[in-house]
């Protein structure tokens, strides 16, 4: 509990700090809300129906969109006085977006394939998480439909927005067919074990997923588009 809190502590004012440099103090209330919601999360909301699970998945997308909040904004300062017309953000936003939705819908299964893993334990406590309240099978059911719409987004997004050979190979192979080998785990799994091996999955899932930035950056820098 010390190092949870000291850690709270540098990181609400490493946040008004960065604040600060921008020229928005005000900002730095974002850190103090955050840092808030993991106190109840912690007391409180984990023990809730979704509410915990929500609250960790927005929190996790919110990260990506702190480019979005401290970047536009000084973009937006930099434009507005060297600049005759401030230029079109629309593509800044979309891809933070994208990540942000990657985070929110990976986190969020992740959340609820940790409370199939943790059922008995939960059910004993009283906590009454989406497992408890609807069952093991709906439960699984809601998860495969999450990650089953994070697949179908993904897919969309490159016949849309993308349609390199480079994304297509990288998201294939480090994405979505871990993600189909989690909906398969979750359709077989019988014990506590094989959920672990599947939220584990899902982990490492969101790592390469948000390590496509660096991907973006070569496919760039190379022109491989």
């Amino acid at each position: 509990m010390m190092i949870h809190n000291v850690l709270n502590i540098i990181g609400v004012a490493a946040g008004f700090y960065a604040s600060a440099k921008i020229g928005y103090l005000w900002l730095g209330s974002i850190f103090l809300i955050v840092s808030g919601l993991l106190y109840f999360y912690s007391a409180s909301y984990k023990r809730q129906f979704l509410i915990g699970n929500l609250i960790v998945a927005l929190m996790t997308a919110m990260v990506p969109m702190l480019v979005v909040i401290f970047e536009g904004l000084v973009l937006y300062q930099y434009y507005a006085v060297y600049a005759v017309k401030t230029p079109d953000f629309r593509v800044f936003f979309y891809w933070v977006g994208g990540f942000s939705f990657f985070a929110f819908m990976t986190t969020l299964s992740r959340e609820i394939i940790k409370d199939i893993e943790d059922f008995e334990g939960d059910k004993e406590y009283g906590r009454n998480t989406l497992p408890v309240a609807i069952g093991i099978l709906a439960s699984k059911i809601v998860a495969i439909i999450l990650i089953t719409i994070t697949v179908l987004a993904i897919g969309a997004a490159w016949l849309i927005f993308l349609y390199d050979y480079v994304t297509l190979i990288y998201m294939s192979v480090f994405v979505i067919l871990p993600l189909l080998f989690i909906i398969y785990q979750l359709i077989m799994s019988r014990t506590p074990k094989q959920l672990h091996i599947a939220s584990t999955t899902l982990k490492l899932v969101m790592l390469t997923g948000i390590l496509y930035s660096v991907i973006v950056k070569i496919i760039l820098n190379y022109n491989l588009i």
